[in-house]
């Protein structure tokens, strides 16, 4: 964001083709940046279905989707941790806790036969 204010003057936002082409100079100039992004969503988006193909052959569906989540959540909680962010309260474990058990019964009943 500051990236931003830097580089697009405060009188651009009252006219539309200024504010354009500011815009459009920013993106170009940290064009690596936006690559960078595209080439990493789409991996990320190829990878999960991958994954999902395989997975589905060996596993039964909610089975594979908690291991994900719990994956995710771990890799979530480390991050957190290493930004040197506050670890959830007893109140958010609790409150998470209640929701995945409420989640479990369905996910039982739709398992794989």
């Amino acid at each position: 964001m500051n990236l931003y204010r830097e580089h697009v003057p405060a009188r651009a936002h009252r006219h539309p083709a200024l504010l354009l082409r500011c815009t459009l100079e920013l993106i170009v100039k940290d064009h690596r940046a936006l690559i960078a992004a595209c080439v990493a969503a789409t991996w990320r988006s190829g990878s999960t279905y991958l994954a999902i193909k395989f997975a589905l052959v060996s596993f039964p569906p909610f089975f594979g989707m908690g291991t994900r989540f719990i994956i995710a959540g771990g890799l979530l909680l480390a991050y957190t941790c290493a930004r040197g962010r506050p670890l959830p309260t007893t109140v958010q474990w609790r409150n998470a806790a209640i929701i995945g058990t409420c989640c479990w019964p369905a996910a039982w009943r739709h398992r794989a036969r």
